[in-house]
């Protein structure tokens, strides 16, 4: 019996961070890891609808509350230690945007008791902008009289009883009320994904301005583009794998035209201007800062769309990105951060047809994997590179003829070479 081939669902998957709050034991941390983890794959279908939900309205157009899409989680435990890689937050998927806080009611140590350990959670969790939702669970909760003013007014806080086996169904009272926590969480992160995209893409159409990243709101931390290797910027403070935070800048802007993927019947693009005002438009930075910052937009765009199960939307954001990607990496020579994101948005449109392919050969997949890794390799972000080539690797429909496609038999030539010439030089020493 041969083990399971492990799938490449990283893109697909939230990232949440679990805290432990007030001196948490960390078996019991474990034991409330594992019992989120059954929770981490949400079928759509499973999910209410909220009232009033206007599917027109929605930018992820292929969403479809009954279909066979899910939403995925992935709990990272902040006790342990956090790993993280340059250049990573290009990946919507390795963005923060949860946080859930975790206490054991009788374990609490911090005078003050559950109100203590919220004001310890609500600190904490300052430290996380851009998070779609936060919570703090509470287990073995006694919902005795004693404790109903301790809990008034506090904001964010989950609790759950005390755990007892329901027998003859495999369930337990902790168990059925966390399904029921997970499913209203689930659409709470959907809706304000999807308002907070909303009213990115509605304002900047509307207003025909740049919309600035000032102020720290949601939609501009989302979808912040002002990320770059960190070899680009060797003077930029390096910040804690826990915290995903960078200084809103001028150059954090979302272009002020309408997404070029967008369907919606908002305002008509504006008439085309001459070649010669064109040239001339071309050559003001104003513009290609706006027009860098559009096509990694849509790279970030194709990535929530994964995250929420419309692979179609995100193929359509994909392709708009790459084509524009390609064209600001020629015109700024190479520049690593332009590198980067070129190959973060092939990254993604190979995750989607590794999603469609359904474990089939798929050429163009192949292809544009290894125009990824290539393109990773010239940004200098290695580990994003290793991981590609890992996720690849795994897939047996896809590993064989990726690895020698031929951009990595160019590298494995390369190494190869430089293996031979060391052996030459090293033969040179042995005596006769």
């Amino acid at each position: 019996m041969t083990d399971a081939v492990p799938r490449w669902t990283r893109p697909a998957q939230f990232l949440v961070y679990l805290v432990p709050v007030g001196d948490l034991p960390p078996d019991l941390l474990a034991s409330y890891a594992r019992l989120l983890q059954a929770h981490s794959e949400l079928p759509l279908r499973s999910l209410t609808r909220p009232g009033g939900y206007a599917a027109e309205l929605s930018p992820f157009r292929s969403l479809d509350w009954s279909g066979t899409g899910s939403l995925r989680f992935r709990f990272v435990s902040t006790a342990e230690r956090v790993e993280a890689c340059d250049g990573e937050d290009a990946h919507a998927s390795r963005r923060v945007i949860g946080v859930l806080g975790v206490c054991h009611s009788p374990s609490l140590t911090l005078s003050g008791g559950l109100r203590a350990a919220h004001a310890q959670f609500e600190s904490s969790v300052r430290r996380f902008p851009g998070l779609l939702i936060h919570k703090l669970f509470a287990f073995e909760h006694t919902f005795e009289d004693v404790t109903a003013s301790e809990c008034e007014g506090l904001n964010n806080l989950v609790m759950f009883p005390v755990h007892h086996e329901l027998q003859g169904t495999g369930e337990s009272t902790v168990s059925l009320h966390l399904q029921v926590v997970m499913d209203t969480l689930a659409v709470n992160i959907l809706m304000s994904l999807e308002s907070a995209i909303r009213s990115a893409t509605s304002t900047a159409a509307a207003s025909g301005f740049a919309l600035k990243a000032a102020g720290g709101d949601l939609a501009s931390i989302l979808l912040d583009v002002n990320v770059e290797p960190q070899q680009t910027n060797v003077m930029q403070q390096a910040s804690s794998p826990l915290v995903l935070s960078r200084e809103t800048s001028t150059d954090a802007t979302f272009g002020a035209s309408v997404s070029p993927t967008s369907r919606s019947s908002g305002p008509s693009f504006p008439s085309i201007p001459s070649p010669i005002a064109a040239g001339v438009a071309a050559l003001d930075p104003r513009n290609r800062r706006r027009k860098r910052q559009l096509a990694r937009r849509e790279k970030l765009l194709g990535d929530y769309s994964v995250l929420v199960s419309c692979v179609s939307d995100a193929m359509d954001h994909y392709t708009v990105a790459i084509e524009m990607l390609r064209e600001e990496e020629r015109r700024s020579g190479g520049a690593p951060g332009d590198v980067m994101w070129l190959a973060a948005a092939l990254e993604g449109y190979v995750f989607c047809l590794y999603t469609e392919a359904q474990d089939k050969f798929s050429a163009e997949l192949v292809e544009k994997a290894s125009e990824a890794v290539m393109f990773y390799a010239k940004a200098g972000t290695t580990e994003l590179e290793s991981l590609l080539i890992e996720n690849l690797g795994c897939q047996q429909s896809v590993k064989s003829d990726f690895f020698y496609s031929p951009f990595e038999k160019q590298k494995m030539m390369r190494k190869s070479g430089q293996r031979g010439s060391d052996d030459e030089d090293s033969s040179d020493d042995v005596p006769a």
